[in-house]
């Protein structure tokens, strides 16, 4: 997205606000931190697992907390319980109340943000993911071919019919909450409705 009068400069600009959030995170790790780690089923590839790694400053604060509010980093997406009592849904939902404040109040990146030309912009940025990631995959799923939703990996679950990132984001949290036996199974997912279990149910399996 461009925030400049040319992507040579809305580049720049990027590089920029980088700066500035290594400067800041230098300042924050200054001083003595903790760092809690979670390890949890790979959600891009299903060959790995992921680490997530949560920061707890000297004074107690999450770094990532910090940096979002001061508009040097964005919410993208929290997939592992955090330190203590939270669980990935009270944080990835406090990061994002936290990334508004920052918008709203122009801090960082967002004091350049040009929100007539935003939605067209991000839409256009979806498609172009979309195109993305589905010539990565290889395309949609085609007859014949099946895959287990307890095991497949977000990229994976994103070439059945009708599911894009944030459903399969949500299949992979449900079926590490209790695993997937039949099709019907999958009605639990927010979001996945009937419609879109019978699109992809020719492509299910749950063998172990």
């Amino acid at each position: 997205m461009e925030a400049k009068p040319t992507a040579k400069e809305s580049i720049e600009l990027a590089k920029g606000f980088g700066e500035e959030a290594k400067k800041k995170t230098a300042e924050l790790l200054a001083k003595p931190f903790t760092v809690h780690s979670r390890m949890q089923r790979a959600l891009g590839d299903g060959r790995h697992e992921r680490y997530y790694g949560f920061v707890v400053l000297s004074d107690g604060r999450d770094l990532g907390s910090v940096l979002v509010e001061a508009g040097l980093a964005r919410t993208y997406g929290v997939y592992a319980d955090g330190p203590g009592e939270r669980s990935k849904d009270e944080y990835r939902e406090s990061l994002s109340d936290l990334e508004l404040k920052a918008a709203r109040m122009g801090r960082g990146i967002w004091k350049s943000t040009d929100w007539e030309k935003l939605p067209g912009e991000r839409g256009q940025q979806r498609r172009e993911e979309l195109e993305n990631q589905e010539a990565m995959n290889g395309g949609k799923l085609r007859e014949g071919e099946s895959l287990n939703p307890n095991t497949a990996a977000r990229d994976e679950l994103m070439r059945l019919p009708m599911i894009g990132e944030t459903l399969a984001n949500r299949i992979i949290e449900a079926a590490e909450e209790q695993p997937f036996t039949k099709p019907e199974d999958l009605l639990r997912v927010q979001g996945l409705h009937k419609g879109t279990l019978e699109a992809i149910r020719p492509f299910l399996i749950f063998k172990k």
